[in-house]
Parts: structure tokens; C-alpha cells; sequence
């Protein structure tokens, strides 16, 4: 409430938040809240619904905000006085009563309300499926609703597959006889797909049909869909699915795996490969050029170039990189290295856990770096160290360069750490941080008083396809799978 005339204590004007004014009240009333909202005229109006029920307006806050009580006893609120006047407004309990409601009309039907708007807006569904709409509730309720008298018997049209069809019984629009002009009669289809053209010639059993193929193969027809999907077995029990029947009587259906085996194509790693066997199009062997045998793979990776070489990964860091460019310049290294006796443990588990970025065989030392992101399981980590001590004849020295952050890890006689600071926080000082490392471990290499500069130029090398064939050199001079 705000005073907006203030006379004397006992005479002061109030305007509710809503507009409305009240007058001539006292400044104490105000004070204590006591000042009523004025009862509006309208409170108890009757009126009419366009349903035909009763409404009483039970309560009146203002003409955008009425409550309505309509004769069955159902409340709607929030309400406005222009629907109310206009018998707009819309009893819930009611319309979903009336959906549903069937009458037996004079004429013999069974008649069925299916939706209802209002009292002058309803549909009307006949027993044999035949809708009327947008009719009044009041001739519903009297049964004074025809049904549509409908002579569609020796209507014709052109089925999509070019042949004339021509209705010869009609019951309903969802119930008609069809006779194609070869005189063949289909039964029980909708009008509607009749209109559009949508009946289709019965299909002909076409299964067990035999032809030989161009390759001279014979060839069975074993499942019949429609023309454009017919299944075939060659003679040797390979099956081809989805095919054309056109095709088949053609002889021009391929045997799944002629030709295909000793495909050769470029990876996208850059490593040649090459098909050695091919079960169909989702199951294939590939040999790449280095003689690993990679099984199981899709014909449509084999195109794509997408078949990885399991030791072998272009997703590698950049500190990984430049560490491999300052090692590469003294001995030969293997990236990626993943031995068996490292895949096959499964308390290894996970890509970048079960390789070694950089393996120098000469002196039989494997090289991780360890950024914060991915190494934050303690578990996992001393479990390859672990491992790793297991096969000390293998790898005589793990050393890891951990970014600090890393969780600490346990000490093994064979495993050597190098804590660095992390890569993302500023690149001046881990560059600096990383060349530092470099050197400690090229002089643990035996080399003495290495220099490790690491530039602009040998970062953009690094980040170079140049860089990335050099390492496919390394993979592919390497004597060790």
C-alpha cells in the first residue's frame, strides 16, 4: 500500500500495489496493515461457458487475476475477467470427461467423440472408422450427426510402381479392396495409400532361385524383401546381403573377397600395408611393411589409411618430442616401444601406460615423460615400476621426468626420476628446466659435457612432418617388436 494523499491523521488516501484506490482512511489503520482490499462488484457474477457449463467468479483480485467455480465443482485460478465475460474459459474435468463419450445415433451408428475442443468444435469417429469433424456437441448428444455417404467402389488410380489399380470394395477409408490391372486383388488397405499411389503388387517368391555369376560361381537367391533387397549365397556358403534383385538375375553380385586380399595402400602413419586376409568387409588382417600383423579391422579403415601400427603413435607431447630430437642425436631409439611382456599387463591398463616413449636398445634404457594431466594415479605408475624391475634384463634403467604435481612414487634400484617444473606454467623456464634434464641423462648415456640448446627452429622441427618421418625411420630400422 502507498499513501498518496495525506489530509490529516484521520484522512488519508491508499493505492494498492494493483492500482486500485481506497479513501478517507485513518493514518493508525495504515500503520497496523488494517486497511482492506475493497470486495469488487464482480464477486458471484455468473456466466455461461462456451461448454455450456455454469462459471461463478469465487474470487476477484483484479481483472487479470479472477478465480472461477463451475457447476460440476471444479476451480480453475488466475484467471481473466475478459475470458470469463467471453465463456472462454476451459473446465479441464469436463473436456476430459467428454473424450470417449459414445451414443447409438438414430440412423443405427455408433458414434464416439475423439476430440474436443468446445462445445461447437468436436470430431465424431462412426463405428467403422469413418471421422466427421468440427461438429457441435448438442447434435453428438442427439445423434443428429450423418455419416458421409461415400461411393468410392470403381475409383481407379496408378500404384507407384506404373500400374493402373482400381478400388472394388470400399467398407471404410480403412478397409478397401484393390484389383491391379492384371487382375490380381489385394485386400483390406487404406484409402489414403490408395490415393497416394502406395499399393504395392504382391510380392513374388522369388527364393531358391539359382544363377551364375560373371566369376562363374553359382548363385542363390536364399531371401527375397522387395527388389532392392535380396540376400545371396555362392555356392561356396558365402552369404551377401542387401542386394538387387536386378543384379542377381544379372550375375553382376561380386564374391565378398575377390581381388581384395594383397591390397596394398599408405597408412596414414606413412608405414606401407598390406591385406593378407579378408573374412568380409568388417574382418581383415593387415601386415605392415615392418611385419607386424595387425587383425580384425574394418576394409573401410583399410581405405582410409586409419589402421594404427600397435607400436607406433603420432600423439606425442612436445616435451616428448625435443627429448626425442637431443637423444636422436646420438643414438638410435625406438618411440613408442611397447613390449609384449608391458601389453599384456593388465594391471598396466591404458595406451599411454603400456609403452615407453623413448627405448634406446644400445644401452637398454626406456625413457617416460610424465606430465601432471595424465599421471595422477600413484596405483598405476608403481605398478609399472614395478613391472618394469620384474624384467630388469630388459630395460637395465626406467627413467622418468615427472612435472611437478605428479604424485610421488616408489624407489626401485632400476628406476631413475627427474622432477621438472610443469610444461603449461611458463614455457621460458621449462624449456630451460627440460635442456637441463637432457643433458643429465645423455651424461648418464656416457656423453660428455653435452650442449642442449633448445631454439625456435628445433621446436618448429619437432612440430614438422619432417620430424614425424624421421621417427618412422627409427620404427622401421628397428630390429625389436
Amino acid at each position: 500500500m502507498t499513501i498518496i494523499r495525506y489530509t490529516s491523521y484521520r484522512d488519508i488516501d491508499i493505492q494498492f500495489d494493483d492500482g486500485t484506490i481506497v479513501k478517507h482512511k485513518d493514518y493508525g489503520s495504515f500503520l497496523r496493515g488494517e486497511i482492506a482490499y475493497p470486495q469488487s462488484k464482480r464477486l458471484g457474477e455468473r456466466k455461461i461457458s462456451n461448454s455450456g457449463m455454469l462459471m461463478t467468479i469465487i474470487a476477484y483480485r483484479n481483472s487479470n487475476d479472477i478465480d472461477i467455480q463451475f457447476e460440476d465443482g471444479t476451480i480453475v485460478q488466475h484467471r481473466d475477467y475478459r475470458s470469463f465475460s467471453e465463456g472462454c474459459i476451459y473446465n479441464p474435468n469436463f473436456y476430459k470427461s467428454k473424450i470417449g463419450e459414445e451414443i447409438f445415433a438414430p440412423n443405427g451408428h455408433t458414434l464416439k467423440i475423439i476430440d474436443y475442443r468446445n462445445s461447437k468444435d468436436v470430431d465424431v469417429q462412426f463405428e467403422d472408422g469413418t471421422i466427421v469433424q468440427h461438429r457441435d456437441y448438442y447434435s453428438f448428444l442427439t445423434g443428429n450427426i450423418a455419416m458421409p455417404i461415400l461411393n468410392r467402389v470403381g475409383q481407379t488410380n496408378i500404384a507407384k510402381n506404373g500400374m493402373g489399380i482400381k478400388i472394388i470394395a470400399y467398407r471404410n477409408s480403412h478397409d478397401i479392396d484393390i484389383q491391379f490391372e492384371d487382375g490380381t486383388i489385394v485386400t483390406h488397405k487404406n484409402y489414403n495409400h490408395f490415393l497416394d499411389g502406395y499399393i504395392a503388387y504382391p510380392r513374388p517368391d522369388h527364393v531358391g532361385e539359382e544363377v551364375y555369376a560373371k566369376n562363374g560361381m553359382r548363385m542363390t537367391l536364399i531371401a527375397y524383401r522387395n527388389v532392392s533387397d535380396v540376400d545371396i549365397k555362392f555356392e561356396d556358403g558365402t552369404i551377401v546381403e542387401h542386394k538387387y534383385y536386378q543384379n542377381f538375375k544379372e550375375g553382376t553380385i561380386l564374391y565378398p573377397i575377390e581381388n581384395r586380399i594383397g591390397y596394398e595402400r599408405i597408412a596414414n602413419n606413412g608405414l606401407k600395408m598390406k591385406i593378407i586376409a579378408y573374412r568380409n568387409s568388417t574382418d581383415l588382417d593387415v601386415e605392415f611393411e615392418d611385419g607386424c600383423i595387425v587383425t580384425n579391422k574394418s576394409f573401410s579403415d583399410f581405405k582410409k589409411g586409419t589402421i594404427g601400427h600397435p607400436s607406433f603413435s603420432v600423439h606425442r607431447s612436445l616435451p616428448e618430442k625435443l627429448i626425442c630430437y637431443f637423444i636422436g642425436q646420438y643414438f638410435s631409439y625406438i618411440p613408442n616401444y611397447k613390449p609384449l611382456w608391458l601389453l599384456n599387463n593388465q594391471n598396466v591398463a591404458s595406451n599411454f601406460r603400456s609403452e615407453f616413449d623413448i627405448f634406446i636398445p644400445s644401452h637398454a634404457i626406456a625413457i617416460e615423460y610424465d606430465g601432471t594431466r595424465f599421471h595422477q594415479n600413484v596405483t598405476k605408475d608403481n605398478t609399472k615400476n614395478l613391472c618394469v624391475n620384474e624384467h630388469s634384463d630388459v630395460i637395465r634403467l626406467f627413467i622418468r621426468i615427472r612435472e611437478e604435481g605428479c604424485p610421488s612414487l616408489k624407489q626401485f634400484n632400476n628406476l631413475k626420476l627427474f622432477d621438472i617444473e610443469p610444461f603449461y606454467v611458463s614455457r621460458k623456464k621449462s624449456y630451460s628446466a627440460l635442456a637441463t634434464c637432457i643433458s643429465d641423462i645423455l651424461s648418464i648415456l656416457g656423453i660428455s659435457n653435452p650442449k642442449i640448446c633448445i631454439t625456435k627452429k628445433i621446436i618448429d622441427y619437432c612440430r614438422s612432418d619432417d620430424f614425424y618421418s624421421s621417427e618412422l625411420d627409427m620404427l622401421n630400422n628397428s630390429m625389436i617388436k
